[in-house]
């Protein structure tokens, strides 16, 4: 039987990156865009979205602010009703 902490960890690291790729291509960035915001090479940006490189929260948030979003939209993004999915480890701030 797994760790259910983990299990939550991993399950959350896979949205962050489904929701790396999904909010770039929603502002209609490329790859190359994205990574030369970020200072970075395009094979970046896609080891990122494939889920082959690790992310700190900082790097999240540059990430973030390279697409000209807050430094948590992509951690913690926004919900309707204001209530953070089960799982997550805190919520946005007002």
């Amino acid at each position: 039987m797994g760790n259910p902490d983990l299990a939550i960890v991993e399950r959350e690291t896979k949205e962050r990156i489904t929701r790396v790729k999904d909010t770039r291509q929603a502002l209609g960035l490329a790859q190359a865009e994205l990574a030369e915001r970020l200072g970075g090479s395009p094979s970046y940006v896609s080891a990122v979205e494939s889920g082959r490189r690790n992310l700190t929260l900082g790097q999240l948030a540059n990430i973030a602010n390279a697409m000209r979003l807050g430094d948590q939209d992509l951690v913690y993004p926004a919900r309707m009703d204001g209530v953070a999915e089960p799982g997550e480890i805190g919520s946005r701030q007002a």
